[in-house]
């Protein structure tokens, strides 16, 4: 495979990710819908599924930060959907 020589190079891009990607968690890709980093969420998510990794992608409406300053109606969904993901129970705390 060719190197990749440009900033939007990871481990988990390219060829390298089904690899990368053996024994990766169940995970839930977050971007926000007016962030310039959108895309590449979208494309890691869809690079994860296609991998064989159990992902999940949720859009929040706003600019790059928008998860910081969500209500919190927006961010308790999204901590159970991590509860979720991370096997917790309701009354758990998600680790971040």
């Amino acid at each position: 495979a060719e190197a990749c020589s440009t900033w939007r190079c990871t481990p988990l891009s390219g060829d390298a990710l089904a690899a990368a990607a053996t024994g990766h968690p169940p995970t839930l890709v977050i971007s926000c819908s007016s962030d310039v980093l959108r895309d590449d969420g979208v494309r890691y998510w869809r690079a994860l599924v296609a991998a064989g990794v159990a992902a999940d992608h949720q859009q929040v409406e706003g600019s790059h930060g928008c998860t910081h300053a969500a209500n919190s109606s927006t961010r308790d969904r999204y901590l159970d959907k991590l509860r979720v993901a991370l096997g917790l129970d309701e009354d758990e705390d998600v680790p971040l």
